[in-house]
């Protein structure tokens, strides 16, 4: 299979925001027998989240939603990881999150 069609896909809605912010976190995996660990985080400099979901191989779920209420004003890197059953890195990718401050 080519490799572009095998790649990790991360998204946010809404990118930009204002705070307190409600992120809606939309992560498609590519089905891999080696697959069976999603690792999601949002990291900034006084916040941060993160969610381990477990994957079955070729038979997880292609999609992954994760909801993040209440995230305060801040810069924020979003990553998503899969990780094989001996926790070696397959595939990363990350998005850039802004929320404002109302002012």
């Amino acid at each position: 299979m080519l490799a572009f069609l095998l790649a990790l896909v991360l998204s946010v809605t809404p990118q930009i925001s204002f705070a307190p912010a409600t992120l809606r976190v939309k992560v498609q995996v590519p089905p891999e027998p080696a697959n069976r660990l999603l690792v999601v985080t949002l990291d900034g400099e006084d916040y941060f989240r993160s969610t381990d979901i477990q994957l079955d191989g070729a038979d997880a779920p292609k999609t992954s939603w994760w909801d993040i209420p209440h995230v305060p004003q801040g810069d924020y890197d979003l990553s998503a990881r899969v990780y094989d059953s001996s926790a070696h890195l397959v595939s990363s990718t990350h998005r850039e999150v802004i929320v404002k401050g109302m002012q």
